[in-house]
């Protein structure tokens, strides 16, 4: 759990109101805390602060001299805010003088804390919020990816902690680990980041240098005499080789996709030279994550614009595929909108009119007859193009659920557009011709991911043990039947097979007495003596 609070950062010279920033975590003992004031007293000597002394207890606070002059405090202490629980501590950095430090490098300093390292204790939350996934070296043994270098694109969040510490427990070395940060603004990437940097050992590549990443991460697995395992969500790695450097191919012992999207990206390349273990294309896929998927990208909605009213106002779904027709049920049935859909093929709007929705095969036609209020895009390779800003009779809302900014033609609008406004956490807004508003949530990334962890651990559990599952597969000499290319069958089948179905289901479905529920551990907590609130005299 982590909460983050900003005051805004004071001009170099000028004297305002202290600017503060702080972050709530939580430890389990004292060796913990000490860990915290060590990574930031570090950390902020980076950044050029120099501490006047070292706290002898694991809460206080300790002075810091800034870069250019000034001085802010550090401290550590117990938290105080609402959902504080046990052993929750916030760690703040109050500027009380900026000096002649400049804004950027006063928000430098003060982002120091968003890369605080999870602590052991969070660290082991998460595992019991997944624990499909947690057992996996328990049948996978702890050599199946020992013979390979590892690289992931998978989303900074959360849950993907697990993952990479089952990666370790089944062999993987972490100085062989790269991870592509896609730069989604999630609500714990910075505390993600620094467990993946300086406590798991991980290389991290920033999204805009991944062709350099990745070429950096194969150098580094050829001198260790290893091919590499990919595990990707949407296609980042597999076309990135097949453009920039096609001759290393053959160091990629396989990859294992989660998204359809990243299949919609290798598919133009034809006959692959690499086994592509495709998750997203699986039964089981198909049955876990959409649902979860479609609720978070329209909670999300919401929560960005909670005081709109959205019963019996229309909404546009683009795409009828999995995640689409979720979220097109749950816009009508949950959130009562009329809901238009449209789809590029013709049998999925058949689909989607006998399942009571308004359709039409001109996207043209829809804006402008159905005059959508919300856009919901989950066409994953984009519908809308610069040419159907002028369809709009009324300003929207336009949010996506699929990878990065593809869903929308945001240069295209731009240009279009007489003014660009930013809305700061809610997006910006394309003010077009004629009084027209189109109000892009996010910025056009994932709505779902924005500031949010989106899929709940219990759900993504098995989805991440399919990858890892596939990528077991991969790693063996004979790549567990698995040919070139995509292999659905052969995929379905070796999820079918793993006992990592029969776990899931031992867990949640007739769990019956060995029920775990999701509350911290009871000898971590005090006696309850609170009395409930009494009205009255």
């Amino acid at each position: 759990m982590t909460q983050t609070m900003r005051q805004e950062v004071p001009r170099a010279g000028t004297r305002t109101l202290p600017a503060a920033h702080q972050v709530v975590f939580r430890a389990a003992d004292d060796g913990a805390r000490a860990d915290a004031w060590r990574y930031l007293l570090c950390e902020l000597g980076r950044a050029g602060c120099v501490a006047a002394a070292v706290p002898e207890s694991p809460a206080g606070a300790v002075t810091l001299g800034l870069p250019a002059g000034g001085a802010a405090v550090l401290a550590i202490g117990k938290a105080v805010c609402d959902s504080a629980g046990p052993g929750c501590l916030t760690a703040s950095v109050t500027i009380s003088d900026p000096g002649r430090n400049t804004s950027d490098g006063l928000s430098a300093i003060l982002a120091v804390l968003d890369s605080l390292p999870l602590t052991g204790w969070e660290l082991a939350r998460i595992g019991e919020q997944m624990p499909v996934t947690a057992g996996l070296a328990g049948y996978l043994g702890s050599s199946a990816f020992a013979d390979v270098a590892v690289l992931c694109a998978i989303h900074h969040m959360r849950d993907f902690t697990a993952m990479a510490a089952a990666l370790t427990a089944c062999g993987a070395r972490p100085g062989l680990i790269t991870v592509i940060d896609k730069g989604y603004p999630y609500r714990m990437r910075g505390r993600v980041d620094g467990w993946l940097r300086h406590g798991l050992g991980a290389s991290v590549v920033p999204y805009p240098g991944r062709v350099a990443g990745i070429r950096a991460h194969l150098d580094r697995a050829a001198a260790g005499g290893v091919r590499t395992l990919v595990f990707d969500d949407g296609g980042y790695v597999l076309p990135a080789v097949l453009d920039h450097m096609p001759d290393r191919a053959s160091e990629i012992a396989g990859v294992v996709e989660q998204t359809m999207s990243g299949i919609w990206k290798i598919e133009p390349y034809g006959q692959l030279p690499v086994p592509v273990f495709s998750v997203a294309e699986s039964d089981l896929k198909a049955a876990v994550e959409a649902p979860y998927v479609a609720a978070a990208a329209t909670s999300a909605v919401a929560d960005l614009l909670r005081d709109e009213m959205w019963a019996g106002r229309p909404a546009l779904v683009l795409g009828y595929g999995r995640l689409g027709r979720q979220a097109a049920r749950l816009l009508r049935d949950v959130y009562r909108m009329r809901v238009a859909v449209y789809d590029q093929q013709p049998a999925t709007l058949v689909t989607a009119q006998v399942d009571g929705f308004a359709v039409s095969g001109s996207l043209t036609g829809t804006l402008r007859t159905h005059q959508p209020l919300l856009v919901l895009g989950s066409a994953g390779r984009g519908s809308l193009t610069g040419e159907h800003a002028g369809a709009f009779t009324s300003s929207a809302y336009l949010a996506s659920m699929t990878s990065r900014d593809y869903e929308f033609p945001l240069s295209e609008w731009a240009e279009r557009a007489i003014r660009v406004v930013d809305y700061g956490p809610l997006g910006h807004g394309y003010l077009m011709p004629g009084g027209i508003e189109l109000c892009v949530l996010g910025d056009g990334l994932p709505v779902n991911f924005h500031h949010r962890e989106s899929v709940p651990g219990r759900v993504i559990d098995l989805v991440f043990a399919a990858l890892l599952l596939g990528g077991a597969t991969l790693a063996r000499p004979d790549r567990g039947g698995h040919g070139l290319g995509r292999d659905l069958a052969c995929v379905n089948r070796t999820l079918a097979a793993s006992p990592a179905m029969t776990s899931f289901l031992d867990r949640y479905g007739d769990d019956g007495p060995h029920r775990r529920l999701l509350t911290p551990p009871a000898g971590d907590c005090p006696d309850h003596t609170r009395l409930p609130w009494k009205y009255g005299p």
